[in-house]
């Protein structure tokens, strides 16, 4: 059973089928497949007029790029639109808009272009998720799935944010509710190693207890970016339920640890602000709203007469990479290794245009100059070079002028 890969649980099933179509081509460059995937996710929908599809582009001009950027922005929030979850609608605010970049002077450039037009923005920088109570109440999951028959699991786990019971509840409960629970852990502990982490988070705690965390701020966001990470882990090492529980205990108690970026919780982003966070940071984040102003550009080659001291390459015919110290990139060795350099980060920028278009929850804007100014080698136009494709062209025309600010006040 795979459905775990094959399921697409964060965005809507329109923009899913969008991004089926888009990346068809797969990884061109890694040589990689990306197979299609069906929309699980449960988060609601953006509602857009009639035939307007949620995969767009936005014809940008790079020298005036973070202006156009800051006008799409500005007239998303002023358009009215509504997101649908479950029964109540509220309209799109600065928050559920992300703004995704390669470099941090991507960043400011466009959170200076922002400010012009009077939108909120913050650059999202986050603490390290596996501090957060989200991971702590994790932890508790998966101890109870490693035994789920041993009482004190189940107390602690029945008193965490995942089943919310009351200090009152778990004193009064009878012996017949906690023998309902200990079977309930004992069948998500069966399909664990077919469906994964994640899927048995969400069968625990059911639509119910998604909607109470969802109201306790990051608490919801902290617990799915720790569980997929863990995740990972499970699916790269073999872990079952007893020694995954070990290997997140190991590392929530290890001090003075350096977290990867991977490891930054994503919830801190201001609900109130555009988020502007890089690629590197995003793993594992979403937004209603995604836009990519920078996906056409190409990772730099290495400039004319650079010397790099210290490249770590593999040589032709050599199975082990090995570090030259002294290497000219420009003829001999030092020309092979700096190819090999640029191929592995267009294959890089390949695989984190993937994570970006795959941030959206409901909509997602590409930026696009057209095919003649677009960078040699960016990931993109594998990708657009396809016909057919449901893509929603916006029309540049249509975006609130220069020197006009803002007037919604979604945030």
């Amino acid at each position: 059973d795979r459905r775990g890969l094959i399921e697409n649980r964060r965005a809507s099933a329109a923009l899913v089928a969008g991004l089926n179509a888009l990346m068809a081509p797969g990884l061109e460059r890694s040589g990689l497949p990306v197979p299609p995937v069906e929309a699980k996710a449960r988060q609601g929908c953006l509602l857009l007029p009639k035939g307007e599809e949620p995969l767009q582009l936005l014809p940008v001009d790079p020298e005036r790029l973070e202006a156009q950027v800051a006008a799409l922005c500005q007239q998303l929030l002023e358009r009215g639109l509504m997101l649908q979850q479950g029964e109540h609608q509220r309209p799109l605010r600065a928050g559920d808009l992300c703004l995704l970049v390669s470099r941090h002077d991507q960043a400011e450039a466009l959170r200076s272009a922002l400010e012009h037009r009077q939108l909120p923005s913050r650059l999202v920088s986050r603490g390290d998720v596996f501090e957060s109570p989200g991971a702590a109440a994790l932890q508790r999951l998966l101890d109870a799935l490693a035994s789920p028959g041993l009482p004190n699991r189940q107390r602690l786990l029945a008193a965490s944010a995942l089943l919310g019971w009351s200090a009152a509840e778990i004193a009064a409960a009878p012996p017949e509710r906690w023998d309902a629970l200990a079977l309930q852990l004992a069948d998500l502990a069966s399909r664990l190693p077919r469906q994964g982490l994640t899927a048995v988070l969400g069968q625990l705690l059911g639509t119910a207890g998604l909607a109470r965390l969802s109201l306790r701020g990051r608490a919801l966001a902290d617990l799915q970016q720790a569980a997929e990470l863990v995740q990972e882990q499970m699916h790269r090492q073999g872990l079952g339920a007893a020694a995954a529980a070990d290997w997140l205990r190991r590392l929530r108690l290890e001090e003075q640890r350096d977290p990867p970026e991977e490891h930054l919780c994503r919830s801190d982003a201001a609900e109130s602000a555009i988020a502007v966070v890089t690629v590197h940071r995003s793993k594992g984040l979403e937004y209603p709203v995604v836009i990519c102003p920078h996906l056409w550009r190409a990772p730099k080659p290495a400039r004319s007469g650079a010397q790099r001291l210290g490249r770590r390459w593999t040589p032709p015919g050599q199975a082990q990479p090995r570090l030259d110290l002294h290497l000219n990139p420009h003829w001999g060795p030092g020309r092979a290794a700096a190819a090999q350099h640029q191929g592995a980060q267009l294959q890089e920028a390949e695989r984190l245009a993937y994570v970006a278009c795959t941030r959206a929850q409901h909509l997602l804007v590409l930026g696009w100059p057209g095919e003649q100014r677009a960078e040699p080698g960016n990931p993109l136009t594998p990708w657009l070079a396809q016909a057919d494709l449901p893509l929603h062209p916006i029309e540049a025309a249509a975006l609130p002028p220069p020197g006009q600010p803002s007037t919604s006040r979604c945030w």
